[in-house]
């Protein structure tokens, strides 16, 4: 803040000392310049702040078919844990499990939600999971279009 007030003081004065030589009225233009560089630095900021607090996120999971990949996207959406999941096919895992290294076909969901729900989405993949250890990661979103953002907010709990 104390930069963004001393950036808006540097515009003022330099603004006075352009507008001093062509009007009587230069202090009042490069005041309400300087006002509004203010104004349009702080709205950006704002702006920026909203759409990366990390307030959404995408939690992928793995599964070993479509069935359970459909079962588990309902029931997030269904129970609004989750405004979107993708289910997407043909995967191939390269795992290592009890001392031996796996190769199989899976597919994997990329559920859009909030943050704070990660609890919530995961209990609920884990009672419907056949695996012994699903694989749950949820990355933060950072950036995404407000209109977005604003959905997944609206949709889920």
């Amino acid at each position: 803040m104390v930069k963004l007030i001393y950036i808006g003081l540097v515009y003022i004065f330099v603004l006075m000392r352009m507008f001093k030589l062509f009007s009587k009225y230069s202090l009042y233009i490069s005041i309400s310049f300087g006002l509004l560089i203010i104004v349009l630095y702080f709205s950006r900021t704002v702006t920026r702040k909203i759409m990366t607090d990390n307030n959404y996120s995408i939690i992928y999971v793995t599964v070993p078919n479509k069935e359970v990949g459909m079962l588990i996207a309902k029931s997030l959406v269904t129970q609004n844990l989750a405004a979107c999941a993708n289910v997407i096919p043909n995967l191939t895992s390269v795992y290592m499990w009890e001392s031996k290294i796996n190769v199989d076909s899976e597919e994997l969901l990329m559920i859009k939600t909030k943050s704070s729900l990660f609890s919530d989405v995961e209990q609920c993949v884990k009672s419907l999971h056949p695996y012994e250890t699903p694989e749950i990661i949820s990355v933060n979103i950072d950036n995404g279009s407000p209109e977005y953002l604003n959905w997944i907010k609206n949709v889920t709990k």
